[in-house]
């Protein structure tokens, strides 16, 4: 028998109250008050709607709207007098004449009362000025409180309004439904098959009303529409209204998620970031003058028309973005273009082969020389690229040549750039890239020079044509012909070094300095097809960026005669246009957020969050960022895509010379073997294999090549790593120099032992046992967890001998791998992928070695008979028992304690770590015959609230009681579950397997974790892992009970 429940006594109130489904739907909530919220607030002209009304207009805070020049005191007041009235003298002042006598008695003193009795009153004029200020300080901090009070609610008004402001633009932006209803589509707070589950009358959750949402289509084409926009793809460059602009959103995203970034189709994770995209639109596009900037001013009275809209009216803003004809399809797709980085370029890696070739009529075995060709072809989302092209330009922008010839060339330049296959524009019309394919690269820009700067790195000195061909023969009998094929990929580029490109990073520091921005600008080389080499000057100035010429409140507004004080002004424009990315690049996560999808901006190091079924993102566990020493819970598949068990990496050695390739945990372990040769300093070794970890999936631009493919390249020698396997290793000086100023040459190392009669050749390592392999493994285990991060990309740990030395003095001394590495690598985050502790200095967590350092992964994964934990023990006294036994309850509290991102008591929580925690506070109990508790195995549901830094509460309620009667149906229970999921809470359900839930055959036989719902299905994570992690509830044959946690 699985785990029990303590029997414990709950209130009946309480089981009612869980029974109950909670209104926890965002527009639930939203729509108790919104008709008199509506009419109240949205209804007015307030501060809220002025400063979401002059959004992206061309003024700044403190600036004088006529000079459009900073006021002295920050405050934007026009000089002058405001009434419009001559002034005249007299006016305001006091008439000098009146109460003059009284004015010259107030001046005079009047003598004192004589001795005591003046004392006296003296006194009692004391006092009563003591207890008249007294009172007017007690009236001053009333009138304080109620000020406070005041400003309190104002805030909290603000707030709220904020709060549905944003939830309503984020639902009319991409389902283009109204507020309220208008031509002739039903509103979100005001038709009833938005709020309310027709089946069940309950008012819908966020995700619910969001699928709701996606089933309506309030946009749907009608016939014609389809068959021209689906069927034939023809689009008008103008958008005849805004369901039309959604529609061709939604499959402008669609194509390059599938065609371009490999997402199936209307599944799975988002590749781009919609968010980004829609808020772009409204937030750009929807910014205008304000009322008053206006010399005749359009009409405020009439909400239809050409008349001037409040922002806060999300659909009619919409609407009329599209009756302007600001935005066309050309812009939309350049904007959603911006957000695509086309991580493409070829590598070529050197490799001398021994081949039999005929020369001069007799076969000879000779060294051949090879330049490998290899390509990287990803498609990736990029904030960088989307910033660059709205401060900046793309290559739409014909303002920026140095002269008028330049204006005009075919092939304009673009600062955020772009590439070119078989001299086609590759986000325009997708070419197969192949290793012919893509010796025709060129382009333009960040994407170009990015590009170029990853094929340098990636490609061995000797193919970048850095080393002579002739200096190249003293290694190989044969150059191929692949070898000059790719220096030639190089010099036609006139490509002889990485490139600056921290040059197209610049920006407005700060948007409230009165002071003017200086950015560096100068000439900048791109390749045309051919390839040819061109070089342009590149004014850096927000006057030519996508932001100044297309939002309308800009170059547009400064070219209206009907705004007379707008201009673009070098000082204040910039730093607007700054503030709308600004405000975009907050927007833009609200409406993910909204809207279930994942904004890929969210954090540097994920969250572990999953997509279900239907595509909608539920976020994981948030990383640690508040440890100095280690960012725990990260999302490490951001950076190394592929699990290690699944990397193979082919060697060779220093000059070029193939060897055998092998897995990636064999190599870091045969690298510490042949580094450092030590596994009993733990700290020291465990330093020295993270170290060799982060410097194999960087070095030679590894991590690049991990998007492509599971294979990287190294080196065997002191050129990148000295590999030692376990059949030992032996070592020759290499023809490769490593050190030039000395002209010292390389050590290669190959495996096994080293050839008998040949000169050269001396053993280095002898074979590994299999006792110091698995000493090995358990650090590996162990170091595998952690990544150097820094500038949000995989830091390349170098070292030299010196360094390792001075790690292993560090180690002896006490400090851990964590503080060792901190303190040799300047600047880096050390990220934690899934459970490892820093720890004791000894290399462990401090008290438990098994299981302290259990690697434990997403709690998804959690299964009770995980080798890691399976023979933990649980429980006390005789009854003990251990996970993989009867784990199931443990574990499945467990996962509902890591779903819920509560922080914990514990620093490596996981099954086996929660489970140690219980044993030591009496978390599990039994019974005798007598029914008197002893020491036993059974989970007290109330123990785990010691663990968690917050709030933990347990409810039980019975479906089947202990003699088998039905106290609930199964489908009454399965809409009960279903309930408390929907309320965020977390159902711990009692199962049968065979049907039985009676106490005389084990009562519930095991036990496992409501996850979520899906079209109707309860999903379960089922600690047994026999049947898979996410099967329905379904696949038991009876829920005889559950067990309801609230954490938060």
């Amino acid at each position: 028998m699985d785990e029990n429940y303590n029997e414990e006594n709950f209130d009946e109130q309480e089981k009612q109250n869980i029974s109950r489904r909670n209104d926890t739907g965002v527009v639930g909530r939203l729509n108790q008050f919104s008709s008199g919220f509506k009419a109240g607030l949205l209804g007015t002209e307030d501060k809220t709607k002025e400063r979401i009304n002059k959004r992206g207009t061309n003024e700044l805070r403190g600036v004088n709207k006529e000079s459009g020049k900073m006021n002295p005191d920050g405050n934007n007041k026009k000089p002058g007098n405001k009434s419009g009235l001559e002034k005249k003298d007299g006016l305001g002042k006091k008439d000098n004449n009146k109460k003059q006598g009284a004015a010259d008695k107030a001046g005079m003193k009047k003598p004192g009362l004589p001795g005591k009795l003046g004392e006296s009153a003296n006194k009692t004029l004391d006092a009563a000025a003591k207890l008249k200020k007294a009172k007017l300080l007690l009236l001053k901090l009333k009138i304080a409180g109620i000020v406070a009070g005041i400003l309190l609610v104002i805030f909290i008004i603000a707030y709220l309004f904020t709060v549905i402001d944003n939830f309503f633009s984020s639902i009319v932006l991409n389902f283009f439904v109204p507020e309220q209803k208008e031509d002739d589509l039903e509103g979100l707070y005001t038709d009833s098959k938005y709020l309310r589950d027709p089946d069940t009358g309950e008012m819908y959750t966020w995700p619910e009303l969001i699928k709701v949402l996606n089933n309506d289509d309030a946009c749907e084409a009608n016939f014609w529409e389809n068959l021209k926009e689906n069927v034939f793809k023809i689009w008008d460059e103008n958008f005849k209204d805004a369901c039309q602009l959604m529609r061709y959103i939604k499959q402008k995203v669609e194509k390059y998620e599938t065609t371009y970034m490999g997402r199936e189709e209307g599944k799975g994770p988002n590749k781009l970031d919609r968010g980004l995209i829609l808020a772009t639109i409204f937030y750009g596009y929807d910014s205008q003058a304000t009322y008053d900037s206006y010399d005749t001013p359009p009409a405020k009275e009439d909400d239809k028309g050409d008349t001037y809209t409040s922002a806060s009216d999300h659909y009619e803003t919409l609407k009329n973005v599209i009756k302007d004809g600001k935005l066309v399809k050309l812009d939309v797709d350049r904007i959603i273009q911006s957000t695509i980085f086309e991580d493409i370029y070829p590598y070529f890696t050197w490799v001398i082969r021994e081949e039999k070739r005929n020369i001069d009529g007799v076969d000879k075995i000779v060294k051949v020389g090879y330049c490998d060709t290899e390509t990287v072809e990803n498609y990736e989302y990029s904030r960088d690229k989307w910033e660059m092209f709205i401060r900046w330009n793309d290559e739409w922008d014909r303002t920026n040549g140095d002269d008028e010839q330049e204006r005009k060339r075919d092939y304009p330049f673009s600062v955020p750039g772009y590439l070119k296959i078989n001299s086609k524009k590759q986000l325009d019309n997708k070419q197969k890239i192949d290793n012919t394919s893509i010796l025709t690269l060129v382009g333009t820009g960040y994407t170009y020079d990015t590009s170029m700067n990853n094929a340098w790195n990636s490609t061995s000195t000797e193919c970048n044509g850095t080393i002579p061909p002739e200096s190249l023969m003293s290694l190989v009998d044969i150059l191929d012909d692949s070898v000059n094929i790719a220096q030639d990929y190089f010099t036609k580029r006139e490509f002889t070094q990485v490139v600056d490109t921290t040059v197209y990073f610049q920006k407005i520091e700060d948007v409230y300095t009165q002071k003017k921005d200086s950015f560096r600008s100068g000439n900048i080389k791109y390749t045309t097809p051919g390839p040819n080499v061109a070089t342009t000057f590149v004014e850096f100035e927000y006057k030519h960026g996508f932001g100044y010429v297309n939002f309308p409140s800009f170059k547009q507004a400064d070219e209206d005669s009907n705004l007379p004080t707008f201009e673009y002004d070098d000082i204040v424009s910039p730093k607007k246009i700054e503030e709308i990315i600004l405000e975009v690049k907050d927007r833009k996560g609200e409406i993910n957020n909204t809207l279930l999808l994942k904004d890929l901006d969210s954090s540097q190091y994920g969250d572990n969050g999953y997509w279900d079924e239907d595509g909608n993102y539920i976020p994981g566990i948030d990383p640690d960022l508040d440890n100095d020493n280690v960012v725990k819970n990260a999302y490490c598949k951001k950076f190394v895509p592929y699990d290690y068990e699944d990397i193979t990496v082919e060697l060779t050695d220093c000059d070029g010379n193939q060897q055998e390739s092998v897995n990636f945990k064999d190599y870091i372990i045969g690298t510490v073997k042949g580094e450092i040769d030590n596994y009993s300093n733990k700290n020291y070794a465990l330093t020295q294999m993270i170290a060799n970890i982060n410097f194999a999936l960087q070095r030679r631009g590894n991590q690049n090549k991990l998007k492509s493919g599971s294979k990287i390249k190294m080196r065997n020698g002191d050129c990148d790593q000295v590999f030692s396997s376990k059949k030992g290793s032996y070592k020759q000086t290499a023809n490769l120099v490593c050190i030039e100023e000395t002209g010292q040459k390389c050590v290669n190392y190959y495996q096994g032992s080293a050839p008998l009669n040949e000169e050269g050749y001396t053993n280095y390592k002898g074979p590994m046992s299999e006792a110091e392999y698995k000493e090995y493994e358990k650090l590996y285990e162990i170091a595998k967890n952690y990544l150097v991060i820094k500038d949000g990309r995989i830091f390349e740990t170098g070292y030299v001998a010196d360094v390792s030395i001075k790690w292993e003095a560090e180690a002896n001394a006490g400090k851990n791998y964590i503080q060792i590495l901190k303190e040799t690598y300047d600047g880096i985050d050390i990220i934690e992928c899934s459970g490892a502790d820093s720890g004791s200095n000894d290399g462990t967590t401090g008290g438990n070695e098994d299981i302290g350092n259990i690697v434990a992964g997403d709690y998804r994964n959690w299964c009770q008979d995980d080798v890691k934990w399976n023979n933990y023990p649980l429980g006390t006294g005789s009854n003990q028992t251990t996970i993989g036994a009867n784990g199931c309850t443990s574990t499945s509290v467990a996962m509902a304690i890591a779903k819920s991102k509560v922080k914990t008591r514990i620093s490596n929580f996981n099954p086996a770590t929660f489970v140690a925690w219980m044993n030591r506070n009496n978390g599990y109990v039994g019974y005798d015959d007598n029914g008197n508790q002893i020491k036993g195995n059974l989970l007290v549901w109330a123990a785990p609230a010691g663990i968690v830094n917050g709030s933990y509460s347990s409810a039980r309620t019975e479906f089947i009681d202990e003699y088998g009667n039905e106290l609930m149906s199964q489908k009454a229970a399965n809409n009960f579950i279903a309930s408390v999921i929907k309320a965020g809470k977390y159902p711990i359900i009692g199962v049968s397997r065979n049907g039985d839930c009676s106490k005389a055959t084990g009562r519930s036989g095991h036990w496992v974790l409501g996850d979520r719902v899906e079209k109707g299905n309860i999903k379960v994570l089922d600690p047994a892992c026999n049947g898979g992690r996410n099967d329905g509830l379904a696949i038991f044959n009876k829920v005889c009970e559950v067990v309801v946690l609230d954490i938060k």
